[in-house]
Order: structure tokens, then C-alpha cells, then sequence
């Protein structure tokens, strides 16, 4: 599995016009999926050997040597079966994991976002730029444990205050997801500039209301100076007259 065909290095180039770009996960985001499910099974694991030890050693102590014998050989066996379950588990989780992973698509396009994942059913999700609301990154302990990160599309339909549960697509197992952020944010604005392009009265509309605003703050700027100055010339003069007055004095 490739780590971005389309988009190498921490450095992205411009995209052609209606050009799309190709990003796909990371091996690192496949070995942490590993990692986290075979941390999930120890931790199981020791946490069911303990338990069963204990049980051993409280009941066997009191019911002589023949029902230790017994539970030992139980224990052994408990403990051996419960490390193969999770053997086998972790074969079907691996392979199906590595499937899911290979098959994960990221396409950013120059109006729309698709992602294309799923091991049994196969979704493909069209998020186009006149609906996203916000592009944030995140990368957890264990994210940046595998040097990975996940860039979160919101769009106008989240219901929650968190983000994260707003997200309405998100691209995972990242390793450059900082630039590819910032790869989606240039196409966004890009899309939303030719949007503006085409609507001239939307367009002529916001720059009426930047200017109007420009102006405004303009004409406050010029009345606090001319403020200022006049305050500035009160003071001035008075300090004059003192001047004039001590000089007088002196003569005297």
C-alpha cells in the first residue's frame, strides 16, 4: 500500500485545474489498529489469568490437594484457550483490518471531497465545498504515537457542539495531514472565489460591504485625530501663556 500516490512530501503543488487528488491512508495507520487491538487483548487477557488465578488460589487452598490438582489443570487450560481465541480473532481482525485499510480512498476534487471505504458494504460520500462549514486536523496519543493524523470535514449539517461528532466525513491515517489541511482549505477558497466570480451582484454586493465598513472606520479614524489635535493645541497654548507670564514676572 502506497502512503499518498498523488501527494508526496510536506510539500503539496498546485493542482491542475479539475484535476482531482488521490490521498490514501497510511501503513502506520494500519499498524496502529494492530497495535490497539493486540493492547486490548493483553490487557484482557492478563486481567482474566489474574481473576481466574485468584479463584484458584482462594478455593483450591480449602478444598484439598485433588480439587488444586483439578483446578490448576483448569487454569492452564482456560488460560491457553482464551490466548488461542484471541489468536484467531486477531487473524480475522488482521486480515479484514488490512482490507478495510487498502480499500480506504480520499479523492479531493475541485468542488467536492469523495471518500470511498468499507470492507462488506462499500460506501462512497460526495461532500461538496458549498456545504462544508469547517476543516479541522486531530491526532491523538496514539496518532502521534504512529506519526499519523486525521483531517475532520463539518458541514452545515452537524447537530453537536462537538467537532468531532460534527464531522460529516473524515480522512484518517494521514501521515503529511497538515498539508493536506491546508490542500483543502486552497481548494476551498478557490472554489468559493470562482463562486463569487460567477454571481457578479453577490460579488459586487461583498465589496460594496467591505468598502462601506472601510470607510467607516476611516471617518472615525479622522475624528479622533482631529480630536486629538485640537486637545493638543488647548494644551499648547495654555503652555504658551505660562511661559509668557513667568517671562513677565521675571522682568519684575
Amino acid at each position: 500500500m502506497s502512503d499518498l500516490p498523488h501527494i508526496v512530501g510536506s510539500d503539496i503543488p498546485p493542482s491542475p485545474p479539475d484535476k482531482p487528488r488521490i490521498i490514501r491512508p497510511s501503513r502506520n495507520f494500519l499498524y496502529k489498529n494492530y497495535f490497539l487491538f493486540l493492547l486490548t487483548a493483553a490487557v484482557f487477557i492478563i486481567a482474566m489469568i489474574i481473576f481466574l488465578l485468584f479463584v484458584n488460589i482462594l478455593i483450591g487452598s480449602s478444598r484439598g490437594p485433588t480439587v488444586q490438582q483439578q483446578l490448576n489443570d483448569m487454569y492452564i487450560l482456560m488460560s491457553v484457550g482464551f490466548s488461542v481465541l484471541w489468536l484467531v480473532i486477531f487473524v480475522i481482525y488482521g486480515i479484514g483490518m488490512y482490507i478495510y485499510v487498502k480499500q480506504m480512498v480520499f479523492i479531493v476534487h475541485g468542488s467536492e471531497i469523495v471518500v470511498k471505504k468499507g470492507l462488506i458494504n462499500r460506501t462512497e460520500k460526495h461532500v461538496p465545498y458549498r456545504t462544508v462549514t469547517h476543516i479541522s486536523m486531530r491526532a491523538g496519543p496514539f496518532d502521534r504515537l504512529f506519526n499519523i493524523g486525521t483531517v475532520e470535514i463539518q458541514t452545515a449539517g452537524g447537530s453537536s457542539s462537538s467537532l468531532e461528532s460534527m464531522a460529516e466525513e473524515k480522512l484518517e491515517g494521514i501521515i503529511i495531514y497538515r498539508e493536506v489541511r491546508d490542500y483543502i482549505l486552497t481548494q476551498l477558497r478557490s472554489f468559493q472565489r470562482k463562486e463569487l466570480k460567477e454571481t457578479g451582484s453577490e460579488l459586487d454586493s461583498q465589496s460594496f460591504i467591505t468598502v462601506s465598513k472601510d470607510d467607516d472606520l476611516l471617518k472615525a479614524l479622522q475624528d479622533i485625530k482631529t480630536i486629538l489635535s485640537q486637545r493638543f493645541q488647548n494644551l499648547e497654548d495654555k503652555l504658551t501663556t505660562i511661559s509668557n507670564e513667568l517671562k513677565n514676572q521675571r522682568k519684575f
